[in-house]
């Protein structure tokens, strides 16, 4: 089946337009695609393309797309047509658009995050994530974050731990966030985290 960017024309396989080169008419059809996605990959009986390219070292009997931007097959993971260095491809799995993992590994953009915990890394929310030990904002750790006590606040990438408050990943200075609505919001309905920063912080302050 061709959809998408790739069509066939006078026995050449065309990607938008100009010939694919390498591609076999007579095999080609694009890869299945369950995600809100262009159809980007394609196949032939020899060679895996994305977009305009062939996808070096990819196995197309069983190579597959599993996000909006990582793919796997039986021996390696891919990040927008690239193979991800040192990913085990029958347990690379997608966390989210830009994160994937193996049994081993955590990636960020196909790049390895060399302190995450893949068995317990989860997302929080608005790009923030957790393993064990660290919190980490667009594939990085935040320094001094406590990750058993971390949690989202709400919209706009606000988040707290115990000792301090978050935006965007980077922690605020003292009492910075004591004014804040939507700050003294999440802790009015969340009275009972009394050893966090903000209650500490708010002591001769009438906020409640």
């Amino acid at each position: 089946m061709i959809r998408e960017g790739y069509q066939k024309r006078n026995g050449v396989v065309l990607y938008f337009g100009e010939p694919l080169a390498h591609a076999c008419p007579e095999t080609f059809q694009s890869i299945p695609c369950h995600f809100k996605i262009r159809d980007y990959y394609g196949r032939d009986h020899a060679h895996v393309f994305y977009r305009d390219a062939m996808v070096k070292g990819a196995d197309p009997a069983t190579f597959e797309i599993i996000s909006q931007w990582y793919a796997r097959d039986c021996q390696s993971g891919f990040f927008a047509g690239k193979a991800v260095p040192n990913s085990h491809g029958p347990c690379f799995q997608s966390v989210t658009d830009y994160y994937a993992r193996d049994h081993k590994r955590v990636f960020f953009h196909g790049r390895w995050m060399k302190t995450a915990d893949p068995m317990h890394f989860q997302a929080i929310g608005m790009n923030y994530f957790t393993d064990r030990r660290h919190v980490y904002y667009d594939g990085k750790a935040i320094k001094d974050a406590d990750a058993a006590s971390f949690m989202l606040i709400g919209g706009d990438h606000l988040a707290t731990d115990k000792f301090g408050g978050y935006w965007r990943g980077r922690r605020c200075p003292a009492g910075t966030l004591l004014d804040h609505e939507e700050v003294q919001f999440f802790f009015i309905r969340n009275k009972h985290l009394t050893d966090y920063w903000f209650f500490k912080g708010r002591v001769d302050r009438n906020i409640f």
